[in-house]
This record gives structure tokens, sequence and C-alpha cells, in this order.
């Protein structure tokens, strides 16, 4: 039944259904103020001043913004909640190839619904982060696509200088292109090199721009997170790993008992699902791809940290809970029993729901705060 309502679904109606969700989940913090640097970078855009990221495009489009509709938060956050469903839609395109129809439409509302990656929707100059999340998206799911050859390598490298321009984490799309390649080993192998050459040549083309408008690779603030001690990476990866799934905590005690019980729960889940599939090696592949793109898309929050302690950095999560989000239906479809897959995915959509409120609370304890 489900799997007929999805196919029943043209892709543009999807992207409004996604749309819609992403706005009104999320409507308790459209009239929220403006936070923290967003202050700075709206001065800044006003007065013509020089950024010390190169992310010109997101700020291009936040400059639009501002001519379009002036100094209203609301139409800056309207924009990002849009460009959520939109990333969602994205999702769900690419779940779609990847795990099949039945439950493209769960991973896109997972990921729409998902509680630990509100900054960018809250925060104004998230933007960049959901800007580069839909390019980078957008770059696997034409690699994927049976467009011809030529075309799918010039659209790739298009779309990963553009999200290269946004935010960095699509620099980082060369090793996901690679990943699908190696695990998926999709029988058109030279259209595939094409495209992780011509992914490669746009990261290069970018740094080289980067290099010449800011005279070196990264600011001072953006060098500084490449000379921490090796631990603290280390340290990084198992508090994103928590964090995926976890809700911030102020005590740290709470937060070891919490990881400890939630490495019990994912340890039984990869067992299960090694079990249930080893006569299934696809399902197996299609597993492990999702996995190795979260864990390439988590190189970045590694490197910068994330907090488990408040939601501080959740912007970090963004592209990464994408590949969670398809994993996690991807494993709720497993189950073969449809009365428990529906109230299974229920269960986790309101849990969500529930976490993602409390998150917003807190975001609009701040805005009453800055008014």
């Amino acid at each position: 039944m489900r799997a007929r309502v999805e196919r029943s679904l043209p892709s543009w109606a999807v992207a409004l259904l996604l749309i819609a969700a992403a706005i009104g989940v999320h409507a308790p913090i459209l009239g929220c103020s403006f936070f923290s640097d967003d202050f700075q970078v709206l001065w800044r855009l006003g007065t013509n001043g020089d950024s010390s990221f190169f992310r010109p495009l997101s700020d291009l489009t936040l400059q639009a913004n501002l001519a379009l509709a002036g100094p209203e938060a609301w139409t800056f956050r309207m924009v990002n909640l849009t460009l959520l469903g939109i990333n969602g839609w994205l999702v769900h395109v690419l779940a779609k190839r990847l795990i099949g129809s039945e439950a493209a439409l769960s991973a896109g509302l997972l990921f729409v619904f998902y509680p630990f990656h509100l900054e960018p929707q809250a925060w104004i100059i998230g933007r960049g982060i959901a800007l580069a999340a839909a390019f980078t998206l957008g770059a696997l799911v034409v690699a994927i696509s049976n467009a011809p050859s030529a075309m799918r390598a010039i659209a790739v490298a298009l779309l990963v200088l553009l999200g290269a321009f946004c935010y960095e984490s699509t620099l980082l799309t060369p090793l996901l292109l690679t990943a699908c390649w190696l695990i998926v080993r999709p029988p058109d192998h030279k259209a595939w090199r094409a495209m992780v050459v011509a992914s490669g040549a746009a990261v290069v083309l970018n740094l080289a721009i980067r290099h010449g408008v800011l005279g070196g690779l990264a600011n001072d603030y953006g060098a500084a997170f490449f000379v921490k001690p090796v631990g603290d990476y280390l340290s990084s990866a198992m508090k994103l790993v928590g964090r995926s799934f976890l809700p911030p905590h102020a005590e740290t005690s709470v937060q070891t008992v919490r990881f400890t019980l939630l490495l019990v729960v994912l340890a039984a889940v990869a067992i299960w699902v090694w079990r249930s599939n080893r006569a299934r090696p696809e399902r197996l592949r299609t597993a492990s791809l999702l996995v190795v793109l979260f864990g390439i898309t988590s190189i970045i929050p590694c490197v910068g940290g994330v907090s488990t302690r408040t939601s501080e950095s959740d912007r970090f999560l963004y592209l990464p809970s994408a590949f969670l989000c398809i994993l996690l239906a991807f494993l709720v479809n497993r189950i073969s029993q449809r009365t428990l897959r529906l109230a299974s995915l229920g269960v986790v959509l309101l849990a969500s729901c529930y976490q993602l409120r409390g998150g917003m609370e807190h975001w609009r304890i701040a805005s009453r705060t800055v008014e």
C-alpha cells in the first residue's frame, strides 16, 4: 500500500510536501530574532564589507534576501526552511535510487524532522551549510542518474564548484563519489572515473581561487582547526557518533551512560543487519555505502568539533544526517511486518518532533533575550 502511494506521488508533489513539512514543523522559530554572528554579517552586507571566509555564493543569497525583504529575520528563515525541504527532497531522490521507492519518502521525512541539525534553520548564516548540502546531494543524484556520461561529469563539476562557494563541506564530494564507485561497482566505470576527476578538478579550482582571494586556504579561525592533537580528533569522532543520535546534556556523566547504551544498541543493530542479509550481499553493500558516506561527511564535524553539552555546532551534522536518515529508513524498511514497520517509523518521527520542539524552545528563549 505504502509503496503504491509513494509511486503515485509525482516528484514535484513530494518536494512540495517536504517543504511544507519543513516550514510547518519549524513554525515556532519563524518569529525569532537574528542571533549572534547574524548581526555582524548583516552589517557587513549592508556596508559592502569584506568577509574573512570564502563563501561568496552564500553571501550573495543573503545579500539578495536583504535587498528584497530588508532586515526581517523571518524572511531569511523562510528561505532556510525552504532549503531544508528541498534537501529533504534530494535525500528522497537519492534514497529512491539507493534503497528503493518504498523507503524513499521515509528518508526525506526523517531528514526534515531530524532534531539535531537545527542551527541552519534557526541561524540565518547557517544558509551556507544548507546550500552546500543541496549542491553536494545534487551532485550525487546526478552521478547515479541515467544521463549521458559527459553530461553527468560536467553537471557534477559545476555543482561541486557552486557548492564549494557556499561552504567547505562540498569539497568532500570527490571522496563521496569514489566511495560510491568502489562499493556499488557500477558498470560504467569510465563515466564514474570522469566524474571523480571532474569533481576533483572543481575542488582544485575552488582552492586556487580561495588562495588568490584570501592569500591562503583558510583564515586564522579555520587554520586553528587543523593544529589540534590527534587525540582531540578521536574524541570529536566519538562525540559525533553520540550526538548524531542523542540530545545534548550539561552533565558529562549522563552523556557517558547514554553513549554506552547507544553503542550496545548500534552493535546489536549491526549484528541484526548482517545476519538477516547474509544471503543478500547487495543490501549489505548498500548499508556499508551509507555508513561510509556518513563517515566521509563527518570529517568536517570531527575537525570542527561537536558539543555534547549544548546544541552549539549542530550545523556540522546537517550533511552527515542526510545519509544517516537514509540508513535509518533502510533499516526500518527491513522490518517485514507492515504494521510494525509503520509503527516504528511513527515512533521515530514523534520522538524527533519532541526533541525538535525542545531544541526550538532554546532558540525562542535566546530570541527573547536578544530582543
